[in-house]
């Protein structure tokens, strides 16, 4: 499932809107527009989720101190494991993401790295 922010700037077509080649959604997967940070909130990613027999979330974006954070709570409130996939999002606070992990293993949220 993709997120994508509703913000002129994220639009799609815009510098920042496009999602990447690589990752493009196949036809038919769902693109999920989200109003907030929170990809739950005011949205229909937990009932997709629902219908779709989902009930692990493994996280990856930007903005990991707002939109990825504000998607854990969100999975957290929805009963969701959550997982946060280390090497696969991004903050303008690099040296903090260490510190940002040791939180979210005292949260109990699963912090994992890629291996390729």
């Amino acid at each position: 499932i993709y997120v994508k922010q509703i913000e002129p700037r994220f639009a799609d077509g815009a510098p920042l809107g496009d999602i990447v080649a690589e990752i493009t959604p196949l036809e038919g997967e769902p693109v999920i527009w989200k109003p907030t940070a929170d990809a739950f909130m005011r949205t229909e990613l937990k009932s997709l989720l629902q219908e779709m027999g989902v009930s692990r979330v493994i996280l990856c974006g930007l903005a990991t101190h707002g939109c990825v954070n504000e998607t854990i709570y969100g999975a957290m409130a929805a009963k969701c494991e959550t997982w946060v996939i280390a090497d696969a999002h991004g903050d303008i606070g690099g040296p903090n993401l260490e510190l940002y992990f040791k939180i979210l293993r005292v949260m109990k949220i699963c912090a994992m790295q890629l291996a390729y």
